[in-house]
């Protein structure tokens, strides 16, 4: 076997580490339900969830919400916050926290981890939302609700967890019209929960399940050696579309051809985004 690999399959390793970085994303998927699962309580402290470090890769991996990350909607609402065990508690109104998650990614699951130890209060909203931006006019935003879940008075005491499960993936987009007028702006997303009742009550985490993907193929090839019927034609275009890869000086990108050393520094350093500040 020749010690260089061919440069197909240096293609798909090198956009399996760059996955989640290149090209436009899917629509957004909007359909929602409830696990159903019923709820689990305990007196004492929020269940422990396994910690998942972002990897690179098409396979789930699970993203973090702390408690930490959460402001109130409104100027008025957020009692304090636990930093010995990243909670939030909730005195009213409503509490909204960030998702941060590369353009492309799936979103198959979203549990909060929440309290609920009063019988006259309640978590009466658990929901994911994404927001379009509406050029310089702040006041215009427009919210699509992405799916919701909550306890209810009778449920007490103590922690549970609560999921949003989506048959169809909710595709992060950073641009997309979600108010169909027309007008493609930012997307943002975002988690919100909101409580009723008077009693606090307390948020631990959001757990996101989630997996990267590569960005659709185009309808036309940049490579003539490289045509749309090929199996790797996808691959190829998604490291064109990133920056990763240019081709050869010939306009051709020789897909059978041995990758010298050089060639693999160039396609993992452009992928992985290397810099070394002096």
């Amino acid at each position: 076997m020749n010690r260089h690999g061919s440069r197909f399959a240096v293609t798909v390793s090198v956009v399996v580490l760059a996955i989640g970085t290149m090209g436009p994303a899917h629509d957004v998927a909007a359909s929602a339900t409830d696990t159903g699962i019923p709820p689990t309580y305990r007196t004492d402290v929020p269940p422990v969830q396994p910690d998942s470090g972002e990897a690179y890769g098409l396979g789930l991996q699970w993203a973090f919400v702390s408690g930490l990350e959460w402001e109130p909607e409104m100027s008025a609402g957020l009692a304090w916050r636990s930093v010995f065990d990243g909670r939030v508690v909730v005195a009213a109104g409503s509490i909204m926290a960030p998702v941060h998650l590369p353009t492309g990614s799936e979103i198959h699951q979203i549990c909060f981890v929440v309290s609920d130890d009063f019988t006259e209060s309640m978590w009466s909203k658990l929901s994911l939302h994404v927001v379009e931006s509406a050029d310089d006019d702040v006041s215009n935003l427009q919210f699509l609700e992405l799916g919701s879940t909550g306890t209810t008075m009778e449920e007490w005491p103590g922690w549970t967890q609560r999921c949003i499960t989506y048959p169809d993936p909710v595709i992060i987009k950073s641009w997309g019209d979600i108010d169909s007028d027309g007008t493609e702006h930012y997307l943002a997303y975002h988690l919100r929960a909101e409580k009723t009742g008077s009693a606090n009550l307390g948020l631990h985490t959001a757990v996101i399940t989630w997996n990267r993907t590569i960005s659709p193929a185009p309808a036309t090839a940049t490579f003539p050696d490289v045509p749309t019927t090929m199996w790797a034609f996808q691959y190829v275009e998604a490291l064109v579309a990133s920056g990763i890869t240019e081709g050869m000086p010939d306009g051709l990108y020789h897909p059978y051809d041995p990758v010298t050393r050089a060639q693999m520094a160039t396609f993992l350093s452009r992928a992985l985004g290397l810099h070394w500040p002096n």
